[in-house]
């Protein structure tokens, strides 16, 4: 299966210390991880040098990469302010191939639904709707991230549409927007676990118990990208919803991706996990 994924690729601040992030960067691992071939396109500044092992990555030249710093609270809610921004990403001219899966996975709109959704004939669309419901504003002198409202644009194509409780802060009515127009859905709540949506079904899966959580960042994008990969392979919705849940709870326990390699766990863990209809 050929996967393209496109996002900044960023990096995180940990107090002193970086560490490269991004939406792509845990989706292209999942993606990599679960036997794809993975493409990552992106732009970067000088500043880091953006290689994923095991993952082609093609990225355009920037002046800045984006810069992140997170911050959680004592009930896991979480804070962001960024440092820069990178530009924004264009198709490449030089790649010509077609894709099984485009996932565009941005983290402050610096992709374009529109220009992308109907390049490289891909027989499935995936929007990371993050990236599109967040805007920055000036406080203390630092560049906060806060929800904005957001109206997919009538001409991109979405297939499968992957969003959080944070996403539909400033958009009440995005949910109910965005199953109109995908095939599925899939709406993660965190440690509350997840809901999906096909048509008219609705489930609810349960999260996997991770008693000894790590680092609860990109938790969300590993389940977006496992379940979108068992859809590709044919999988049931059900059953893609228990992988991706089973593949949220392993990275978890780990600081950044660093879990992921353990991703073949993730089959075990989704036995135990139990589907509910809605």
């Amino acid at each position: 299966m050929k996967i393209l994924v496109v996002g900044h690729l960023t990096r995180d601040r940990f107090g002193d210390n970086f560490a490269l992030g991004g939406s792509v960067l845990y989706c292209a691992n999942v993606y990599k991880e679960l036997g794809a071939d993975v493409t990552v396109v992106t732009t970067a500044g000088p500043e880091i040098d953006a290689i994923i092992p095991g993952v082609r990555v093609i990225s355009a030249p920037s002046p800045t990469t984006t810069v992140f710093e997170n911050e959680y609270d004592v009930q896991g809610n979480r804070t962001q302010w960024v440092e820069a921004r990178a530009n924004d990403i264009v198709p490449p001219d030089d790649l010509q191939e077609s894709f099984d899966v485009v996932h565009l996975a941005p983290v402050l709109g610096e992709v374009d639904a529109s220009l992308w959704a109907h390049r490289y004939a891909p027989a499935m669309v995936v929007l990371g709707v993050q990236g599109w419901t967040r805007e920055l504003v000036e406080e203390d002198g630092r560049q906060k991230v806060v929800a904005k409202n957001w109206d997919l644009p009538a001409d991109a194509r979405v297939d499968v549409a992957c969003l959080s409780d944070e996403d539909i802060a400033n958009a009440p009515d995005l949910l109910a927007r965005l199953r109109q127009r995908a095939r599925q859905v899939c709406f993660t709540h965190g440690i509350k676990g997840a809901e999906l949506f096909e048509g008219t079904r609705e489930y609810h899966i349960p999260a996997f118990p991770t008693p000894n959580t790590v680092d609860p960042t990109g938790a969300g994008d590993v389940f977006a990208a496992a379940f979108v990969h068992e859809l590709a392979r044919g999988t049931a919705t059900t059953s893609a919803g228990r992988i991706a849940a089973a593949c949220g709870s392993i990275v978890v326990e780990g600081q950044g991706p660093s879990a992921l390699g353990r991703l073949g766990e993730a089959r075990d863990r989704a036995r135990d996990i139990i589907v509910k209809n809605l």
